[in-house]
């Protein structure tokens, strides 16, 4: 019996936490002459193999007025679990 109300607080506060949760929402940038993947990683901290799976791109060759999705950096906050934040960015517990 102890254990089902674990159980049970366990769903509740998962539910509670999903329902507060929003998505997180990715930016967008226009590629300007001289941006790069590496130069636009310097500026963002984010991966330049994070930017290419993110845009479906094969090189690293990119060209102005190009539309990139630039996904948003999250730090992790005590309490956290891989799928509250899967949830709250819409990804696989594995991504």
């Amino acid at each position: 019996m102890h254990f089902n109300r674990k159980l049970h607080i366990a769903a509740l506060l998962i539910v509670f936490f999903l329902l507060l949760g929003g998505k997180a929402e990715a930016k967008t940038h226009t590629v300007k002459p001289g941006d790069s993947l590496y130069s636009l990683s310097q500026s963002t901290g984010i991966p330049v193999d994070k930017l290419k799976k993110n845009n479906t791109l094969y090189s690293d060759s990119i060209t102005a007025e190009q539309v990139l999705i630039i996904p948003e950096k999250y730090i992790v906050k005590p309490g956290d679990t891989l799928y509250f934040i899967s949830q709250n960015f819409g990804i696989s517990v594995w991504e």
